[in-house]
C-alpha cells in the first residue's frame, strides 16, 4: 500500500509503472472481493495503458478492459461495461468462436448435485449490439435436468459485439455448449 501511495504522489497517471501498481492493487482487491475498489484501480491502470489515438490496442489495455467488464458485471452494472466491450470490438476481429468476456457461474440443480450427475447442454442465441445474450434456446441436451441452469447462466454472459462498417450489430446463431461435470457435482 505504501509503495502505491508513493507512486501516486511521484508518477503521472499515464506512467506505466503506476499502471502496473494499480493493476496489481486491482487484482488484490478482486481477491478480497472488494470489487468497487478493484474497479477504481482498473480504471487507473487503463489511464496508463490506453493506446494513443490511431494506434492499435495493446495487450495491457485489452487485459484491463476485459477485467473492467468482468468487474462491472459482478457489480451488477452491465451497462457500464458496454463502452469497454465496444472498445474491444474496435480493436479485434470478431469471431463466433471467441469465448465470452464475462462468464457467469451456473446454479447447479440440487438433484444433479445429490446424484452426482454430469451432462452437456448445447445452446443457440443472439449476441446483441451491446454484447448481451438474447433469446437463448436449448438445441441439444444430454441431461435435461441442466437445461434451465444453462439457460440462466448464459443469459448473464457478455461478449464483444460484432462490428459492420465500424458499427456494432446483433449476431444470431451463436452456439455455446455448457458442460456440467461430475467433478463439479462433488465439490
Amino acid at each position: 500500500n505504501r509503495a502505491y501511495e508513493i507512486y501516486v504522489i511521484r508518477l503521472p497517471g499515464n506512467d506505466v509503472r503506476r499502471g502496473l501498481m494499480a493493476y496489481h492493487k486491482a487484482r488484490w482487491s478482486t481477491g478480497r472481493e472488494e470489487l468497487a475498489d478493484a474497479n477504481e484501480y482498473l480504471h487507473e491502470a487503463l489511464t496508463a495503458f490506453k493506446s494513443p489515438d490511431g494506434q492499435a490496442m495493446g495487450e495491457f489495455e485489452r487485459n484491463v478492459r476485459e477485467q473492467i467488464v468482468q468487474t462491472f458485471q459482478q457489480l451488477e452494472q452491465p451497462e457500464d461495461a458496454t463502452g469497454h466491450l465496444l472498445a474491444l470490438a474496435q480493436a479485434q476481429a470478431w469471431s463466433a468462436t471467441a469465448p465470452p468476456v464475462f462468464e457467469a457461474e451456473a446454479e447447479l440443480p440440487k438433484e444433479a448435485v445429490k446424484r452426482k450427475m454430469g451432462g452437456d447442454v448445447s445452446l443457440t442465441f443472439t449476441i446483441d449490439e451491446r454484447g448481451f445474450v438474447v433469446d437463448p434456446e436449448v438445441t441439444d441436451s444430454t441431461q435435461p435436468l441442466f437445461n434451465q441452469s444453462a439457460l440462466s447462466m448464459v443469459k448473464k454472459f457478455r461478449y464483444v459485439p460484432r462490428l459492420e462498417n465500424g458499427q456494432p450489430v446483433a449476431t444470431s446463431g451463436v452456439v455455446y455448449v455448457a458442460s456440467f461435470t461430475r467433478t463439479q457435482m462433488a465439490s
